[in-house]
């Protein structure tokens, strides 16, 4: 919608004002100097330019309204600012055997509560994104500015997520279950958001991101405490079949073509030297996975390894699996299931072995949707794998079998 014509007030008053001064003067003093009485006459051709030339700039340069997000935007299409929120509310509960604790625990959480600010500014090539997570104190989620050059390539400085694992780029407005896998969100493969910059290209075939940043889980950290001597991303995307839009969710709806994405990711950091507690450590982490989607069905596997090099200890070799999947049984209503594995490479530490199931009702696509799932611990789950915001909880030792209980709403605008 247009913003409506603004009534200026002051300039015309003043003109009136002025006006009528000069004509009391010429009415007065006949043989006052026609020299003043000329610059008067400037001085109300100024103001009303003045005047003109904010009611045409208030008219012109602002639209705004809802297309999808609340925004406000330039009629020559060079400012954009769009705002839009968040809400995951979830019930979780976990039932283990012999535990320490209570065997039965669960309880309402809001997992998360976004407000976020997006957009283009000077020209549309110039994009930025602010994230914040109001949930108790107010904190950065992410923060970026973006610029687009010619030929398909960008550059990206800011706060955010290095580009590794698939199933983490995923936005959590787009996930399949309730959470990410317990695997994806484990310390030794989760990258969360960290600070740095990142140069990317991409086509209608592949797309590549290569990152320097402070490290994984690093987001909000300040320059000179950090504790990273090197950290260095990348990840390679080819687009088999079908279009990069599609991978843009987990789900694939109904009447949408087949599409094929093939990818490969690594992250190699080390500790810096002399500030951290303990022994510097090596790690290089890498990734390959494959997502097949199309008319209402959705597949994905992913391999996850790091190697672990600390002076004076022995190498580390960790590794990973994740697959899952979903399909509609009616054009609302969603089925899926998630079979995860993990080997940490720890004495006394068990494989993780989980395998979930669930469904999702879509009231408005990702707008609107209820999410439930139910998951089955086939291995005792090891306080290292542990993750409180997915309700999994450690098991006694020697135990398994522990079942978790998740439902959520979602509502974005």
């Amino acid at each position: 919608m247009e913003f409506p014509h603004a009534f200026v007030l002051s300039p015309i008053a003043l003109v009136t004002m002025l006006l009528c001064s000069t004509t009391a003067v010429a009415t007065e003093s006949p043989s006052l100097d026609t020299r003043r009485t000329e610059e008067i006459r400037q001085l109300i051709e100024s103001v009303l330019a003045d005047a003109d030339t904010r009611s045409s700039l208030l008219e012109t340069t602002l639209t705004g309204g809802w297309d999808g997000h609340f925004f406000l935007a330039s009629s020559d299409g060079n400012f954009l600012l769009e705002a839009g929120a968040q809400m995951q509310v979830r019930y979780m509960h976990s039932f283990r055997d012999n535990s320490n604790a209570d065997d039965s625990r669960g309880g309402f959480q809001n997992r998360r509560v976004k407000l976020t600010f997006e957009g283009h500014l000077i020209d549309p090539s110039l994009e930025y994104l602010v994230s914040v997570n109001v949930i108790s104190t107010l904190s950065l989620s992410d923060g970026y500015i973006k610029k687009s050059f010619e030929n398909g390539y960008s550059l990206r400085i800011g706060q955010f997520k290095p580009p590794f694992l698939r199933e983490e780029l995923l936005s959590s407005k787009r996930m399949l279950a309730v959470e990410r896998s317990v695997v994806n969100d484990n310390a030794v493969w989760n990258q969360d958001r960290s600070l740095g910059v990142e140069v990317a290209y991409g086509n209608d075939d592949v797309h590549v991101n290569l990152m320097m940043h402070n490290g994984f889980n690093r987001d909000g950290m300040v320059a000179m405490n950090e504790d990273t001597e090197y950290a260095i991303a990348g990840r390679v995307e080819f687009l088999l079949a079908g279009t990069f839009k599609q991978f843009a969710d987990a789900p694939s709806w109904r009447g949408e073509a087949f599409a094929a994405l093939l990818g490969t990711a690594f992250n190699l950091e080390k500790d810096e030297n002399g500030t951290t507690t303990g022994p510097e450590e090596k790690r290089l982490a890498w990734t390959a996975d494959l997502t097949l989607e199309g008319d209402g069905s959705n597949f994905s596997v992913a391999i996850l390894a790091q190697q672990s090099e600390t002076n004076g200890s022995p190498d580390l070799h960790r590794y990973g699996v994740v697959v899952q999947g979903g399909t509609f049984i009616t054009d609302n209503l969603e089925v899926f299931g998630r079979f995860e594995w993990g080997d940490l490479d720890m004495p006394g530490v068990s494989e993780l072995s989980i395998i979930t199931f669930g469904c999702n009702r879509y009231f408005s696509k990702h707008t609107l949707k209820w999410t439930t799932d139910i998951g089955f611990g086939l291995n005792e789950v090891d306080a290292n794998w542990v993750q409180s915001n997915s309700a999994w909880l450690a098991d006694a030792p020697g135990e398994s079998g522990q079942i978790v209980l998740r439902s959520q709403i979602q509502l974005l605008f």
